[in-house]
């Protein structure tokens, strides 16, 4: 028996995880707000399990249910941004998908990570708000795709397109966001004593 991973089983072991709680939410937003709130240096399980809990008015008991799912994902995108990189394969459904789904994933994803910037606040956490905030304005628009989207090869060489940009999209904000500029900078400094 194999034990090596697919490189979409993070996304489906918490989707799966998440279908039977009934839960109005999805691993795409999961990932989407964990994202957000990593950026912004808010990398507490707690924290943003209590955020989790109060933007979606969870009940203690569904609280509860989603909890071993918030460290592990936050890890994954605190490492990966660490290395000023970002896997969204990890964060939304694979290929095999219906185009359609994708895209709605793909809003999701990007709803919730604009839910959790905290744009008026942009200045508080990146070094240049002024470069990232057409960037923010693009998500938005993105989260208007048309999610009936037909699969034919245009449509997906499009859909592939909007990943990339939203990937290059996070990277940027990434590289401006202070936290990370400053673990970087810890990260080198002990490399070099």
């Amino acid at each position: 028996m194999s034990t090596a991973k697919t490189e979409h089983s993070v996304y489906e072991h918490i989707q799966t995880f998440l279908e039977p709680l009934h839960l109005p939410i999805t691993a795409s937003y999961l990932f989407g707000y964990a994202l957000s709130k990593v950026l912004q240096g808010k990398h507490d399980p707690k924290l943003c399990l209590a955020a989790y809990t109060t933007q979606l008015k969870l009940d203690e008991k569904l609280s509860q249910k989603i909890e071993p799912l918030v460290e592990p994902i936050i890890e994954l995108i605190y490492l990966q941004l660490l290395e000023t990189s970002i896997e969204l394969e990890n964060m939304l459904p694979n290929s095999e998908m219906p185009l359609s789904a994708r895209i709605y994933s793909l809003v999701e994803f990007l709803q919730a990570f604009l839910l959790g910037i905290e744009q008026e606040t942009l200045g508080d956490f990146v070094d240049e708000p002024e470069a990232l905030e057409e960037m923010l304005n693009d998500f938005s628009v993105l989260t208007q795709m048309d999610m009936d989207e037909e699969d034919s090869e245009e449509s997906e060489a499009n859909y592939v397109e909007i990943i990339e940009y939203v990937r290059i999209g996070i990277l940027l904000m990434a590289e401006h966001a202070l936290f990370f500029i400053e673990q970087r900078q810890a990260k080198a400094n002990q490399v070099h004593h």
